[in-house]
């Protein structure tokens, strides 16, 4: 019997802003369609998709993937960062979290997901940002950071801003507190956020050798 695995091949293509708010808020418009590998090396990193386009499993996968490599990663969701932030990771540990600190490695985390983070309250987005933001602070250089939304959840303005105000790339500077107005001193050269689209699915059958088994 014919056993064929089905190969998911899935792209994110550049934002194309909708809006006029959108023009500078995307750093990767225009560019061309990518695949994980590609956007691995990425320090800030928005992945927008409709309801059940598979962005949860996407994210969940790839930080298996490069948590198997041997590499840190961690997958978790947004709206489980709160005091007790070692019970957040779903791939990943709380130990080897605390392991990457204190190292001079880097680290990918898929922060999944910001819909569901702003169903509880206004503030809980920010909430959770400012508190993955206050763990990782010392070593958010080291940091890449993916984050999912479903697109109508995502504010482009407000959201946006919070990103480059608690999650700006770079090593923090010396008389840095962790406090929102030097993190915001931090993030005004530039955002490095980049806003890509969850594309559509791609199947390439992947034949096994039992196919041939019965010739």
């Amino acid at each position: 019997m014919r056993e064929v695995i089905v190969q998911l091949l899935r792209r994110f293509t550049p934002a194309d802003p909708p809006f006029g708010d959108w023009a500078f808020l995307s750093s990767a418009y225009g560019g061309k369609a990518q695949r994980w590998h590609e956007m691995e090396s990425g320090y800030r990193v928005l992945i927008l998709a409709e309801p059940g386009a598979g962005k949860t499993f996407e994210a969940r996968d790839r930080a298996r993937r490069i948590h198997e490599r041997g590499k840190r990663a961690f997958f978790i969701r947004i709206e489980k960062v709160n005091a007790y932030f070692a019970d957040a990771f779903e791939v990943g540990t709380g130990a080897e979290f605390d392991a990457w600190l204190t190292s001079n490695e880097e680290a990918w985390f898929f922060l999944d997901s910001v819909d569901e983070a702003q169903l509880e309250t206004p503030r809980a987005l920010e909430d959770a940002v400012r508190i993955f933001a206050g763990r990782i602070h010392d070593a958010r250089e080291r940091a890449h950071i993916f984050i999912t939304s479903r697109e109508d959840a995502w504010q482009a303005l407000s959201d946006h801003s919070l990103i480059d105000q608690y999650l700006p790339y770079g090593a923090p500077p010396a008389d840095d507190e962790g406090s929102a107005a030097s993190n915001l001193d931090a993030a005004k050269p530039g955002s490095v956020l980049k806003v890509f689209r969850l594309a559509g699915l791609r199947a390439r059958p992947k034949i096994e050798l039992s196919d041939f088994s019965s010739l």
